[in-house]
């Protein structure tokens, strides 16, 4: 199966995977998709390495199970069919015919999706290494219900897009405060020599870089 269509971005992402992902490692992915993350993390991270994946659209979440037993990843990985939100229940997630697909703040051509709190699914990791959160503007929710993951989390790898955000009223400023808040410093991945400060802006789709200030101890 054929997983890769741009291989200028997949170089990238393995190229930051190898440099922040290591052997026997915990990496979790938010906004799963296909696989293309978690894939790669189980190469990394090898049969002694925990990969955990979350995707909530089930069409999508179907082609990302399934490219996990292809590739015989699975006791490797874990693969959830929900959303993650800072509340449970419902919500509506888009359903259209391309990768980009999200909660959204209305109905139109919109499914309904279970929502959960990553808290739930992280009680028994002791650690993880890197988080990579991908989901179309959601992010905070995502964090707000994963306060408790993250005080075992080194660094998490997310997705900031003001035009993304805008819809649920906050901005990248909101997300570095946020991060900040619970002892992690932000960086643009290509400069980690100065953390960017609240009043940065994304002014396009980017990925930017949150570093814990006192790593966590796998013991």
């Amino acid at each position: 199966m054929q997983l890769f269509i741009d291989k200028r971005y997949i170089d990238e992402d393995c190229n930051f995977l190898h440099q922040n992902l290591k052997e026997e490692e915990t990496f979790v992915d938010l906004g799963a998709n296909i696989g293309t993350w978690s894939l790669m993390a189980c190469q990394i991270v090898g049969p002694k390495g925990k990969v955990i994946g979350f995707e909530p659209h089930p069409l999508t979440y179907k082609f990302y199970s399934e490219n996990i037993q292809l590739n015989k990843f699975e006791k490797i990985a874990t693969a959830y069919n929900v959303a993650l939100g800072d509340t449970t229940g419902m919500v509506k997630f888009s359903s259209i015919f391309d990768d980009m697909n999200k909660v959204v703040t209305d109905d139109s051509n919109s499914i309904s999706v279970s929502q959960n709190l990553l808290d739930d699914f992280t009680a028994d990791l002791k650690s993880i290494d890197l988080m990579k959160i991908d989901i179309e503007g959601y992010e905070l929710m995502a964090l707000k219900g994963a306060k408790e993951t993250l005080l075992k989390t080194n660094k998490v790898y997310f997705e900031s897009s003001e035009i993304l955000q805008k819809p649920f009223n906050y901005t990248a400023g909101d997300l570095i405060q946020f991060f900040n808040n619970h002892h992690f410093q932000v960086f643009n991945p290509a400069d980690l020599s100065k953390p960017l400060d609240e009043n940065y802006q994304s002014a396009e789709h980017e990925n930017l870089l949150a570093i814990r200030s006192s790593p966590v101890n796998h013991s």
